[in-house]
């Protein structure tokens, strides 16, 4: 993982939980309050399409099991 990518990644989940009022701690710790999971799944496309991060990455800084952003990403392709 780079370095520089990783420090893109931090600051847009930063931006992102701040602009939407969670705590970023909520959302690394899994929560699955309605209001995380948007997020969650909001970060997850946003990240894959704009940053180009890997799924196991993503998972990772998300709090979530890599499977879990897979299946995100699936649900969220077919809105």
């Amino acid at each position: 993982m780079g370095r520089e990518r990783a420090e893109k990644i931090g600051q847009h989940i930063r931006e992102l939980c701040k602009k939407e009022e969670v705590n970023i701690e909520e959302l690394r710790s899994g929560s699955r309050r309605p209001k995380v999971s948007r997020l969650r799944r909001r970060l997850a496309t946003d990240l894959l399409e704009t940053h180009g991060a890997p799924l196991a990455e993503i998972a990772r800084h998300v709090g979530v099991s890599t499977s879990a952003i897979s299946k995100t990403i699936k649900r969220a392709k077919g809105d």
